[in-house]
């Protein structure tokens, strides 16, 4: 069975995972479903309690929007000044080359020179200057 784009299941969350298990984006095992072939988290609406599911190529997103933003540079950044920086979406994970854009008082656009995989809102993101930390936020969304 070919797994559409985005396919949304109607299933509860807790039937995808055994009890009590938290389900995260990119998650790809302990789901309990085969598809012959396999499939990751893309998306989770707490809201509608639905999880949808991807292939591993449509995790990767080229940009995030971040908001509840904390600076720690003396560097002036003003709504629509752009500059680069490496920005960090995970623990374990390397900070990657971007380019940086305030959209708002306290949000932010990145947009990354290559796409990552499963940016996750919820998460935040670290942003650096070689070793010096700028400042970061809270992510939003990816696209």
């Amino acid at each position: 069975m070919a797994l559409g784009r985005g396919r949304r299941l109607a299933a509860p969350t807790q039937k995808l995972a055994q009890a009590n298990a938290a389900i995260t984006v990119s998650q790809r095992k302990g789901l309990r479903i085969a598809m012959g072939h396999p499939v990751y988290v893309s998306e989770i609406d707490a809201r509608t309690n639905r999880v949808t599911l991807a292939q591993r190529q449509e995790l990767m997103k080229s940009s995030l929007i971040a908001n509840q933003l904390n600076w720690v540079t003396s560097r002036a950044i003003s709504i629509g000044n752009s500059f680069n920086c490496s920005a960090k979406i995970r623990y374990n994970h390397p900070p990657q080359p971007a380019r940086a854009t305030l959209i708002a008082s306290d949000q932010l656009r990145i947009d990354f020179d290559q796409p990552q995989s499963a940016i996750t809102p919820g998460q935040a993101v670290v942003l650096y200057d070689a070793d010096l930390v700028l400042g970061g936020g809270w992510i939003e969304a990816a696209i």
